[in-house]
């Protein structure tokens, strides 16, 4: 099989009364899929898109999704996830950027999003016929381009082949098989990538997909019990948190075979703690970033893992990762250095972001790697996660560039001297939240975090603005953000509640 689609036309054929996706109680079988879908490719064809345009959709954790990339596969084209919660501004930025010639948008969000509609508009309900001949794909192709945060303000494009996703695919297929038996967790919106691998998993394989709904993602195990779901996957602040509602009662998910977690830092007590629910699963830690196709290693949990960061393990066959120092010197075992990645999941480079490609990729010895920015050390065992190398942090799942934040608030405030921190620190290198700080004085931020709001995903909203008199530099002369959290670490006690610290000004 050259193509995704390919491998999702195969399963359609020879499990086509099987469910294909599940949500909010309602199925669609594999056969209904393809024939929606092919229906909505039709409309579009008929409407002008072109085989090799780029086609983004809008829509919720739903059926409607799902029949919406595989439309977008079907005419040829190549799909942009776009997120119903985020600002309309932000999903019309990511449109324009992609050059997306036409928006295939669920019955809701055609409600909500009247002013994305300048571009060409297919509603996932059409009702046209199918047609018999359909446009061809390479596998050099790409499959989707999806848009993570940018330190230059503007959110970074990364398109990835249907070559790049059939790699992972095998990868994980290699270390977790899925057979058309298994019905697969789904907690992640389209724009996350971890949700390739819950359609890409499952319906290349006739393998059931169970979407829980964002608001219900708390009740995710409850679903689990419920539905006798078989295969999870999640970031594991998902785990964490059913862990903190007291849902992970030992042996309380005999279903689950598997239990998959990436995206963040796998805690050791989350871990054993969800092992104890699952009696029947193997727990793994997946990692990767969205520029090696979702995930691109793992480590099998066992009970005697470090309490701590759980490892991320090797990579997957033909993949590869290794720690480097400066001057792209290969580091010694136990030496902490920047993580680079290479191998046939990596994309061929960013969406027209040639300077980003000569800062981000490099050639060592013939080998083409990817500059991870997070600081690894290379152990008997596999790989060991320590944190970030510059200030791209992950804040409850999510990458952000913290200079995206910076240059919004800079231009909405219209002030030079300010600093955005990640803050409180997770163990893990991530954070709660955010926090700026702001030289001058006071002024009623009030319009400009609702503005914010409407610009950015709520998890770059900073939770509050600190005034001060003037921004920290350090020997260098750049801020110091270092003194900056020392601040306000120094300002709460540690018995304090994280999740309360400061007040908003």
């Amino acid at each position: 099989m050259s193509t995704v689609l390919e491998l999702v036309l195969d399963a359609a054929s020879r499990h086509p009364t099987r469910v294909a996706v599940w949500a909010d109680g309602e199925t669609i079988t594999y056969a209904e899929l393809v024939a929606a879908a092919e229906r909505v490719a039709t409309a579009m064809l008929d409407a002008g898109v072109q085989p090799g345009d780029r086609v983004a959709i809008l829509a919720q954790r739903n059926i409607a999704a799902y029949v919406g990339v595989i439309a977008a596969l079907r005419a040829g084209c190549v799909y942009v996830p776009l997120n119903s919660r985020y600002p309309a501004a932000r999903n019309r930025k990511m449109i324009d950027l992609s050059r997306a010639t036409a928006l295939l948008v669920d019955a809701t969000c055609n409600e909500r999003y009247p002013e994305l509609f300048a571009t060409l508009t297919i509603p996932l309900e059409s009702k046209v016929r199918a047609r018999t001949t359909w446009p061809s794909r390479a596998p050099e192709d790409d499959c989707y381009l999806i848009f993570t945060s940018g330190s230059t303000g503007e959110p970074k494009g990364v398109p990835i082949t249907h070559a790049n996703l059939l790699a992972y695919r095998d990868g994980i297929l290699g270390i977790c098989p899925i057979t058309h038996e298994d019905r697969v967790t789904q907690l992640a919106d389209l724009s996350f990538d971890l949700s390739v691998h819950g359609w890409v998993i499952a319906l290349t394989t006739g393998a059931a997909l169970y979407n829980i709904a964002e608001q219900a993602n708390l009740l995710a195990t409850r679903y689990v019990e419920e539905q006798e779901l078989t295969v999870w996957i999640s970031v594991p602040s998902a785990a964490g948190l059913a862990k903190q509602a007291g849902m992970l009662e030992p042996g309380s998910l005999p279903s689950l075979r598997a239990a998959l977690f990436c995206g963040e830092a796998l805690h050791g007590t989350v871990a054993s703690a969800f092992a104890a629910a699952a009696p029947n699963a193997e727990v793994i830690n997946l990692y990767g970033p969205t520029e090696a196709t979702v995930e691109i290693s793992w480590h099998r949990y066992q009970a005697d893992d470090a309490t701590s960061i759980v490892s991320i393990g090797v990579p997957f066959e033909s993949q590869h990762m290794d720690v480097f120092g400066p001057d792209n010197v290969r580091l010694p075992d136990h030496e902490v250095g920047e993580l680079l990645l290479a191998g046939s999941q990596l994309t061929r480079g960013y969406w027209e972001a040639p300077e980003l490609d000569a800062a981000k990729f490099v050639v060592i010895s013939g080998m083409r790697w990817y500059r991870t920015g997070d600081l690894a050390r290379r152990t008997a065992k596999g790989f060991e996660y320590v944190g970030r190398l510059d200030q791209q942090t992950k804040i409850r799942g999510f990458r952000v560039e913290l200079l995206e934040i910076e240059r919004t608030l800079r231009g909405l405030l219209e002030c030079e001297s300010l600093a955005v921190i990640a803050w409180p620190v997770t163990p893990d290198g991530g954070a709660e939240g955010t926090v700026a700080f702001v030289a001058g004085a006071p002024i009623e931020t009030g319009p400009a975090l609702a503005r914010m709001g409407e610009l950015l995903p709520p998890y770059m909203v900073p939770a509050q603005i600190v005034w001060i008199d003037e921004v920290p530099l350090n020997n260098n002369g750049k801020t110091d953000y270092n003194a900056l959290k020392q601040r306000l670490d120094d300002a709460v006690p540690s018995t304090a509640d994280p999740t309360a610290r400061g007040t908003r000004t």
